[in-house]
């Protein structure tokens, strides 16, 4: 038996690594905030923002959570200001939880490329725009900063990060409508701990024979389903009750906008109207020019727009939302091939599967956006800033800017730690990198059947979590199991 560590009793060399990952991080945050001060609105978030000035027009067409956060900040200072220091700290902070966590669990060189990968431009790039998927990673990335916490390190604050957690996954759900595929890994990576815990502690384990990170922890699967069944349905009523009760939101259905995506694809494909007339007498004459696979842009603000106008009306009643529901499930049912052909080329748009893939938000992305931000009383970004976005936008001009890429890395990271979880004993660590592996890969494939465009911001939980979710499966996979001494591999060591 090995006696449990208690806080600060950890060797002379990781106490003094952890402040010094500690002060890198306080750095790079305060040089974040330098250089991609004062934040960006894009098109969307802008759109968002003057949805929250006026709380009597709120829809749910545009993210609740996040217009109910630029309704706040605006009390502050007007602006992206406000919002963009908030998603920057709560950024930073998840990542030097997870970081901390990793080098005080004893994996030094787990921690610090934690921190590397997570404060570079591939990741921060995204904090200069105030919108809602840098908000995403943001509050996403405190959540698995908690949930390190939990996983790898015994502490007494275990409520109290259960309690943060459960806050903080109401934000993270109501910011995108897909972000509940990705908050169901992280859920059940939390119930999972909490269920094994209290296993060890009805067993009267008080003195366990190795850190969580290393030792096996066991729970009864059922039971853990059932756990976390119902933590997700709690997750979507209060996620409902925060957009439709307290702030009060009307319902936009905008669900109709991907159905018509979906229609006018498996039309394309099929070489027939399949839109049972919903669309209007100029839908079939008119979609050789007004379909692509990439988004769904014409239909709603392009040449093709009176098309999406038909529809839009016809949401309005209930009796039009089933017709549109109706002839979205006909055109799948009827012609399954056609409408996969289409999911399957707009995610290669998105993905870069066979062909380069398109994100507008890299070449020309700082000079297209001047106009908003003049038009939006916002500063340039600085220098520094525009230097920052640079990097990552060259890196992802490359192999990176493939979502294939990354989809790759995650496929990988799930196949290295399938063994270590079918006997159902994973240890905390595995926990972890499990629950990263998962979150950004099913937030990944929900783009298959949601996804309506294709900036790269939609892959950045997913770019973020690969990478982190490689770094820990790595530590995990070069750790035979658990240890009497710290005499391991370079990286888990």
């Amino acid at each position: 038996m090995v006696p449990r560590r208690e806080p600060g009793s950890e060797p002379m060399d990781l106490k003094a690594l952890r402040w010094a990952n500690a002060a890198l991080v306080l750095l790079l945050t305060v040089y974040l905030l330098h250089a991609l001060w004062p934040g960006w609105f894009d098109l969307d978030a802008l759109l968002v923002y003057r949805q929250a000035q006026d709380p009597a027009v709120w829809e749910d067409k545009h993210s609740v959570v996040l217009t109910l956060l630029m309704a706040l900040s605006q009390a502050v200072a007007p602006g992206p200001a406000p919002l963009f220091v908030a998603s920057v700290i709560l950024f930073m902070v998840g990542l030097l939880l997870l970081s901390d966590a990793l080098i005080a669990a004893g994996r030094p060189y787990a921690g610090l490329a934690a921190t590397a990968f997570g404060a570079s431009p591939l990741c921060t790039f995204l904090l200069l725009d105030v919108n809602k998927d840098s908000w995403l990673g943001a509050v996403g990335l405190l959540i698995v900063g908690l949930l390190a916490r939990a996983a790898l390190l015994e502490r007494r604050s275990g409520r109290l990060v259960i309690g943060a957690a459960a806050a903080l996954m109401v934000v993270f759900v109501g910011l995108r409508l897909n972000a509940l595929v990705a908050a169901a890994p992280l859920v059940g990576a939390f119930a999972w701990i909490g269920l094994a815990a209290a296993r060890e502690k009805a067993a009267g384990l008080r003195e366990p024979d190795a850190p969580r990170a290393d030792r096996p922890l066991a729970t009864q699967p059922l039971r853990w389903l059932a756990v976390v069944a119902a933590l997700l349905v709690l997750l979507v009523i209060a996620d409902r009750t925060l957009k439709y009760g307290v702030a009060r939101a009307n319902r936009n259905h905008s669900e109709r906008t991907l159905l018509l995506f979906d229609i006018a694809g498996a039309s394309r494909f099929a070489g027939e109207d399949l839109s049972r007339g919903i669309a209007g007498p100029t839908f079939w004459p008119r979609l050789q020019e007004c379909y692509t696979p990439a988004l769904h842009d014409a239909f709603e603000f392009g040449e093709c727009r009176e098309i999406g106008a038909e529809v839009r009306k016809l949401a309005e009643t209930a009796e039009g939302r089933s017709r549109i529901k109706a002839a979205w499930f006909g055109a799948v049912t009827q012609r399954p091939g056609a409408y996969l052909r289409h999911r399957l080329h707009h995610y290669d748009a998105l993905m870069g599967l066979w062909t380069k893939g398109h994100h507008y938000m890299t070449d020309g992305f700082v000079t297209q956006r001047h106009p908003w931000a003049e038009n939006a009383v916002i500063p340039k970004p600085t220098a520094a800033g525009l230097a920052w976005q640079g990097a990552a936008f060259k890196a992802y001009d490359g192999w990176m800017g493939r979502g294939a890429v990354w989809l790759g890395v995650l496929l990988a990271c799930a196949a290295a730690l399938a063994p270590r979880l079918w006997r159902m004993r994973p240890t905390g660590a595995a926990v972890l990198a499990t629950a990263l592996t998962l979150t950004g890969l099913g937030y990944m494939l929900a783009y298959f059947f949601v996804g309506i465009a294709f900036p790269l911001r939609y892959l950045h939980w997913s770019i973020l979590t690969a990478g982190l979710a490689a770094i820990v499966a790595l530590s995990v996979t070069l750790r035979p199991g658990p240890r009497t001494d710290r005499a391991e591999s370079s990286f888990a060591n």
